[in-house]
């Protein structure tokens, strides 16, 4: 019991670190056409178009401004 109960706390301290984790609580992630990670406005020029990786799958965008 101690044993599995450790396993299981282990477990979920992993999950709560996991980007898919992030993502569950409500967090989305901003990807290039080549699937990389934009991480500044200077990555966003407008009329770009980028996706947004979110929880249940991805949401495709374009840069208005």
């Amino acid at each position: 019991k101690k044993r599995r109960d450790r396993v299981a706390a282990l477990a979920g301290r992993l999950n709560a670190l996991s980007p898919l984790g992030a993502l569950a609580r409500g967090f989305a992630v901003p990807l290039g056409n080549a699937d990389q990670l934009l991480r500044s406005t200077r990555d966003f020029v407008p009329g770009a178009s980028f996706q947004l990786r979110v929880a249940d799958g991805i949401v495709p965008c374009e840069v208005a401004k």
